[in-house]
């Protein structure tokens, strides 16, 4: 995120030098933290797997999947800085193209190492866990031959991977917020409601709550990429000193976000149980899912107003204010109202979507309400 609104202004504004050290700073700082992170997952992995509440089996296969993904946690801090910074510039054909590939390799490798003749099959979840790491790795090397190749207004120099104060200060006071509303909102608040969705039902209701957000993709992966979109042009406008097509850029891809979103949200409420049975053949899975799915479809044309204006304030900068939105939001909707309505109610999963649905409402509110006010257009990068 801090590197993405660097890359963004520099690339708006003509300044190639700051671009390629915004790039080459994030990178570095990918490799570092990716590390990190991944040793700490290898340590915390059992009691992540325990505090969702999975157990037996599950425990098991929660904590192989996550040890396998840590050994390449830098590999894919660098593929997402990467395909960051290449977006912000203007070039979302690459990420496309790669994460195409990271997706092929990722199904093909996974489905040999578990169905195929022993002993390169056979390895479940470890070999689901090590096609996904070895797509991720792939990914990664593309992206860096990509930046070190092109042309243009960003191109990766060896130089620049050296640490750099200044540009790694810009990068940081735009990121660090964005890391902490990630982290510390987003994130935590997620895993709570995960812990207690375990508590309520175990590991059926997590499959049936897993399950609604893989079908609630279908709505929220087009507003993603519209978000991408309000994002780069919110930064690039800024950058070029004009904030009015920056405003004008951003609307554009709110209005195309609540159109398409609303569109599938209509689905979703239509026919719920139709397209979870497309992903499920269980039919106690479906039965719990399918109204979750239903619920999710009320509330699409406000996630669409919360996904792209927030990215646009991101990619704006302006992070310490979606910080704070998402803090108060997650931390005064979406988790007391969880437990209220799913565990103190008694109702269930149906309570916690509930909640969970209110607080994208809420989050829609107020990131417009940020937009509209405007403090976005004025923050310094």
């Amino acid at each position: 995120t801090g590197a993405g609104a660097l890359v963004a202004r520099a690339v708006g504004g003509g300044h190639r030098g700051l671009a390629n050290a915004a790039l080459g700073q994030a990178l570095t700082a990918a490799v570092v933290t990716g590390a990190v992170v991944g040793g700490a997952l290898v340590v915390v992995a059992p009691g992540f797997a325990t505090l969702i509440g999975l157990d037996g089996l599950g425990h098991g296969y929660g904590v192989v999947y996550l040890r396998v993904i840590a050994a390449v946690t830098p590999a894919v801090a660098v593929l997402f800085v990467g395909n960051a910074c290449l977006r912000a510039a203007g070039d979302t054909r690459t990420p496309f193209v790669t994460m195409g590939v990271v997706n092929v390799v990722n199904v093909i490798v996974s489905c040999v190492l578990v169905f195929g003749p022993h002993p390169i099959g056979g390895w479940g979840v470890a070999g689901i866990a090590a096609g996904t790491a070895l797509a991720w790795v792939l990914g990664a090397a593309i992206v860096l031959l990509v930046l070190l190749r092109q042309g243009g207004m960003l191109r990766l120099r060896l130089h620049r991977l050296k640490p750099h104060g200044h540009t790694l200060k810009r990068i940081l006071r735009v990121g660090v917020p964005a890391f902490l509303e990630n982290a510390l909102g987003t994130w935590l608040a997620t895993f709570i409601v995960a812990m207690m969705v375990g508590d309520l039902g175990g590991t059926a209701y997590l499959g049936a709550h897993m399950l609604a957000i893989r079908i609630e993709a279908l709505s929220f992966q087009p507003g993603f990429a519209l978000g991408v979109a309000a994002s780069t042009l919110a930064g690039q406008y800024l950058g070029l000193g004009d904030p009015v097509r920056a405003r004008q850029a951003v609307m554009w891809c709110w209005g195309a976000a609540v159109i398409v979103m609303g569109g599938v949200g209509l689905m979703f409420v239509a026919i719920p149980a139709q397209l979870v049975g497309l992903i499920a053949d269980v039919p106690a899975l479906v039965e719990q899912a399918a109204p979750l799915v239903r619920i999710c479809g009320y509330v699409q044309a406000g996630f669409a107003t919360y996904m792209v204006l927030s990215f646009a304030l991101r990619g704006a900068g302006d992070t310490r204010a979606t910080m704070w939105i998402t803090f108060g939001c997650v931390y005064t909707v979406r988790v007391p109202g969880a437990y209220v309505l799913g565990v103190w109610l008694g109702w269930g999963l149906t309570g916690v979507w509930i909640a969970l649905c209110a607080d994208l409402m809420v989050k829609g509110v107020a990131f417009g309400w940020r937009f509209l006010q405007g403090g976005w257009t004025r923050v310094r990068v």
